[in-house]
């Protein structure tokens, strides 16, 4: 009985020590972009693809880091698309049991930009705050991304590492 006990606490113990790698660290994420307000009158609901490469601060609570995400979006009735490339530093405070709450700021670069006067074409100022949840190596997230006067929101789904 008590090498059933050992067996059952040594995977116990290998689980909290993978969340515990889990809350901090590189993540390759990716999903589906959706664009609100004007934004979304001018644009199509679009994808998204990034890296997370946070450093733990307290470990398996709170880590912060660089966010690199690109997005790719179709105009609205038109066969444009446009790219916009966003350079983020973000922190992450992880809860016990895996939820999260996500913020940062940063630059936001227009790559592939049709020519649309609400967006500035050297690039605008960003913000994000979401909320996430992280469990062993799986990270799922939804953003809101405050870029100049538009926003947009993404669903993410990635793979710690």
């Amino acid at each position: 009985m008590s090498r059933k006990i050992s067996m059952i606490m040594l995977s116990l113990l290998a689980v909290v020590a993978l969340c515990g790698t889990a809350s901090a660290g590189s993540t390759i994420f990716g999903g589906i972009t959706a664009p609100m307000g004007d934004m979304g009158d001018a644009y199509d609901t679009g994808y998204h693809a990034g890296i997370d490469l946070h450093l733990p601060i307290v470990p398996m609570i709170f880590s912060a880091g660089p966010t690199a995400i690109y997005s790719m979006m179709d105009m609205t009735d038109t066969d444009e698309s446009a790219g916009y490339l966003e350079l983020l530093g973000t922190a992450s405070f992880t809860f016990p049991m895996g939820p999260r709450v996500i913020g940062g700021a940063g630059w936001t670069i227009p790559v592939q930009e049709p020519d649309i006067p609400s967006v500035d074409l050297e690039g605008e100022f960003t913000f994000v705050v979401g909320t996430g949840w992280k469990f062993l190596l799986l990270d799922a997230r939804a953003m809101w991304h405050q870029m100049g006067d538009s926003n947009f929101v993404t669903l993410s789904v990635g793979l710690g590492f």
